[in-house]
């Protein structure tokens, strides 16, 4: 009896420490090998962090963002050996961002607009204030108020009474139909029957004529190609008195004339026009900077990964990458160092980051 207690207590000396060289290898993966938040890179190799998983929230399957961090991804995975991935958040911007603070994601895409207001707080599901790290600009969304024709909709104020899709509380989509778009109109979500339901699955709806309308934001669009194929579309245009207040109280936002090449098959009505939402891809504040300079430095050198990946992009380039960054939604420290030695317009701004 005496010799099996031994023999247990062995056993189980032995047990704790596989279980915590175990966890301290779990703990690695998480953290990688990228050693402190402040490291210095100047005059090193790239480190390989391939014993490092990162998951980027998106949007919904068919969206140009999933595409955006899917190429980023790929980027990541090719040069630093990170196993990098792109996950479909239907809630959009709001899901990933609650995911960060759950710590399921790492990073993902939103606009300045909701991310100052996660920032700011007290709007559920951010009662407390939550902060992101800008990382790189990946575009402008148009606005598609896109509409039947047989609705007889031509302006954006004649929404209220129509069953149009308008997304869930707290995304970008909602935010700006909430209270730029409508109000700008004269009208309240409450106005319309609106359905509180995400942009694939409004263009879904709107194909199989199960509402006349969306209003979400959307990138140039293959989904919406084929929707416009599918079904006589009209781009609801705004008022001017709307296009005034817009301008005045949201100048990002436009609106701009409406490439008629986007989508060929959109009736798009006089004066021609769609409102935009500028919008960049977020990290985690408590990635460390080493590790983030290094996955910078890989993502704007080969940025073509990215231009690639769909029309959306084709446009835009490393020195976009500081758009959208402000003080509420400042770029991460170890991205701006990177910014900083790449003279990417923009970098002086937020120079005091890199004070510490």
């Amino acid at each position: 009896m005496k010799g099996f207690k031994v023999l247990a207590v062995v056993f189980l000396s032995l047990l704790m420490i596989v279980t915590a060289a175990c966890n301290s290898k779990g703990n690695e993966s998480v953290s990688g090998n990228s050693g402190s938040n402040s490291g210095s890179n100047e005059g090193s190799e790239t480190t390989n962090f391939s014993d490092m998983s990162l998951t980027f929230g998106s949007a919904t399957a068919t969206g140009n963002w999933r595409i955006a961090m899917a190429a980023t991804s790929q980027i990541l995975k090719e040069n630093l050996g990170i196993e990098a991935s792109a996950q479909v958040t239907p809630g959009a911007d709001t899901e990933s961002a609650v995911g960060v603070r759950e710590g399921i994601f790492n990073g993902g895409v939103t606009s300045t607009l909701t991310a100052e207001r996660f920032a700011e707080g007290g709007n559920e599901p951010f009662i407390e204030p939550f902060q992101l790290n800008h990382w790189f600009y990946i575009g402008d969304m148009y606005w598609n108020s896109l509409v039947s024709k047989d609705s007889g909709i031509t302006t954006i104020d004649e929404f209220a009474g129509h069953k149009i899709g308008v997304h869930s509380p707290g995304t970008i989509n909602y935010i700006f139909n909430s209270e730029i778009l409508f109000p700008a109109h004269g009208m309240s979500v409450e106005d319309l029957e609106a359905e509180l339901i995400g942009t694939s699955t409004a263009i879904e709806h709107l194909k199989d004529k199960n509402i006349e309308g969306m209003s979400h934001a959307r990138g140039p669009s293959g989904a919406i190609v084929e929707l416009t194929m599918a079904r006589d579309l009209v781009l609801a245009q705004p008022t001017p008195e709307a296009i005034e207040w817009v301008k005045e109280n949201y100048p990002w936002a436009g609106p701009v004339k409406m490439p008629k090449d986007v989508y060929p098959d959109l009736e798009i009505p006089e004066p021609g026009l769609v409102f935009l939402i500028p919008t960049m891809s977020y990290l985690d504040p408590n990635l460390p900077d080493d590790l983030v300079y290094e996955m910078t430095k890989q993502v704007m050198e080969n940025f073509e990964v990215i231009q690639n990946a769909g029309d959306a992009f084709k446009d835009i380039k490393p020195e976009h990458a500081l758009q959208g960054a402000t003080k509420k939604f400042p770029p991460h420290p170890g991205a701006l160092k990177y910014y900083k030695e790449a003279n990417i317009p923009g970098w002086e701004e937020f120079e005091y980051l890199l004070e510490n």
